[in-house]
């Protein structure tokens, strides 16, 4: 719901009297900031568009006697949520080579490194959050605690 949705709400659908009003149903910041014309959309807050690269590089050859591949990889993703990142480098090594007609040796050596940066916005909070409450205090900082 937008704030006027969620006013509304409070205001007409959670009366058990007649005599309730919108004063005694709204706490005193959620009415200061209906009248302020707050309304915030904690989703759009939460989210940007996401994004996702990857880069492969690889190469492999060798001799009647040797064969080698070396490879790589890497991944950058930024989730739809702010704050969820992600990012993926592999690294890969293989190496065979016959000794004798019957006697081979190999190596298959593989590394990764991942990074998940951040802490990803909550979508249920953000889904159930009060758009009569801002985000922001009066110097437009972001609040850590948004509710009073």
């Amino acid at each position: 719901m937008d704030a006027q949705q969620v006013f509304d709400f409070k205001c007409t659908g959670s009366r058990t009297a007649p005599t309730q009003t919108c004063e005694g149903l709204l706490t005193p910041k959620e009415l200061k900031n209906y009248q302020a014309g707050v309304n915030t959309d904690w989703v759009r807050l939460a989210t940007h568009k996401g994004s996702q690269q990857q880069h492969v590089l690889s190469f492999s050859g060798g001799s009647e006697d040797t064969r080698y591949y070396i490879g790589g990889n890497l991944l950058r993703v930024d989730g739809v949520a702010i704050n969820d990142n992600y990012d993926r480098k592999t690294v890969r090594f293989n190496l065979d080579q016959k000794l004798r007609p019957w006697l081979s040796v190999g190596t298959s050596t593989n590394g990764v490194r991942t990074q998940r940066d951040g802490l990803a916005a909550n979508f249920t909070t953000a889904f159930q959050s009060n758009p009569l409450i801002s985000p922001f205090d009066s110097a437009g900082n972001q609040r850590r605690v948004p509710w009073p």
